[in-house]
């Protein structure tokens, strides 16, 4: 009982705490609503998908986050390594941008191969 009631305020927290880290570009695209006028037309629809990708966008970080700390019993920092390796998995499949995100070793051959 008392474990379900904190891990739920635990996430509310962690949502929160994303939020707060990763709100730089949402506030870089108010500062340039606000100061540019002329680019305010254009701003308006890439702000509103900056802003819906960074509420889901932390909600799918807190959510994960703790996952990892109480499901998979891991401390803070190792659970957020593995909330940004699941990140870079999930970026990976994107159809342009994938390919940053892709792992660029090839684990198919050993060290000791020579081609």
């Amino acid at each position: 009982m008392f474990g379900f009631l904190i891990k739920k305020l635990f996430t509310k927290f962690l949502i929160f705490f994303w939020l707060a880290v990763t709100s730089p570009p949402v506030l870089l695209v108010a500062w340039f609503f606000q100061t540019h006028e002329n680019l305010r037309a254009g701003l308006g629809v890439f702000g509103f998908i900056i802003i819906l990708t960074w509420f889901f966008g932390s909600w799918w970080l807190g959510m994960t986050t703790t996952h990892y700390m109480f499901d998979e019993k891991k401390m803070f920092l190792k659970a957020v390594k593995c909330t940004f390796s699941d990140l870079r998995f999930k970026l990976a499949f994107m159809p342009i941008f994938g390919a940053w995100f892709a792992p660029n070793e090839d684990k198919t051959k050993n060290d000791d191969d020579e081609a």
